[in-house]
C-alpha cells in the first residue's frame, strides 16, 4: 500500500480516485473451523455481489468485454488467525478482495489495488 502521502494531490488532500463516496470494508472471520469461515466468506461475497463486482460494458472491439470498478465498494476479508501466522502480520498476504476473480490471499495493498481502474 502506498504511503498515505504518495496518494495527497499537491495541496495535501487527498488524491481523486473516482470513488471517493466508498471507503474500503474490511471483515475478518474468527472461530469455528477453517471450512466455516470459507463459506461465511463466499456467503458474503454472494450477497453483496451487485456491491463488489464492477459494472461490465462492450470494449471497442468485437468479443472483448471491459469491467469498471469506479462504482464498486472496496471490500475484503481475512481470517483472524492468518495475521499472527504471517510472519508479515496484517501487512501480509493475508487478505482477499471480494468481488474479483482471484481466489487467492494478497497483501491488503494488492487486495485493494485497481479497484477504480478497469478491467478487460
Amino acid at each position: 500500500m502506498p504511503p498515505a502521502n504518495a496518494v495527497r494531490g499537491a495541496s495535501g488532500t487527498p488524491a481523486p480516485t473516482g470513488h471517493e463516496d466508498y471507503a474500503p470494508v474490511a471483515f475478518v472471520f474468527a472461530g469455528g473451523t477453517k471450512a466455516r469461515r470459507a463459506s461465511g466468506m463466499r456467503r458474503l461475497e454472494e450477497a453483496a455481489r451487485r456491491y463488489l463486482a464492477g459494472d461490465s460494458y462492450p470494449g471497442q472491439e468485437p468479443g472483448i468485454t471491459a469491467v469498471d470498478y469506479c462504482q464498486a465498494v472496496p471490500v475484503v476479508v481475512t481470517e483472524l488467525e492468518r495475521i499472527p501466522a504471517d510472519p508479515d502480520g496484517a501487512v501480509g498476504k493475508v487478505w482477499r478482495g471480494l468481488g474479483r476473480d482471484e481466489d487467492e490471499w494478497q497483501t491488503l495493498g494488492e487486495a485493494l489495488d485497481n479497484r477504480d481502474g478497469e478491467r478487460l
